[in-house]
């Protein structure tokens, strides 16, 4: 398994989907000053008919207010569209796994 060292190491993971044939869309910006899209999740990923919101969290790094609310819209549709839509929190510990199981269609 890839040792995950920072959220940067979780996002290059994730791009690995591209691999795969999935579109990877990145909506962090790690530039000092800039700040992504607010309560966009990190990334947004598309193929095979399914279409998956990843929040990246590193450490202790927590959801803001705006990405919970986010989330739980995107979980109602998730419920509405029987899985075609899906959100997921990535960490260090899980997003090899999470990346895998996208991969394989089987999250």
């Amino acid at each position: 398994m890839k040792e995950i060292k920072s959220k940067s190491d979780i996002t290059k993971e994730i791009a690995r989907l591209r691999d795969y044939g999935y579109l990877v869309l990145c909506f962090q910006n790690n530039k000092i000053g800039r700040r992504g899209t607010k309560s966009m999740t990190d990334n947004f990923v598309v193929g095979r008919g399914k279409m998956y919101f990843l929040e990246g969290k590193f450490g202790k790094d927590t959801m803001s207010d705006e990405q919970i609310k986010f989330m739980n819209e995107i979980s109602f549709i998730e419920r509405l569209t029987k899985g075609i839509v899906k959100h997921t929190i990535v960490t260090e510990k899980n997003v090899c796994e999470i990346v895998d199981k996208i991969s394989s269609d089987t999250l």
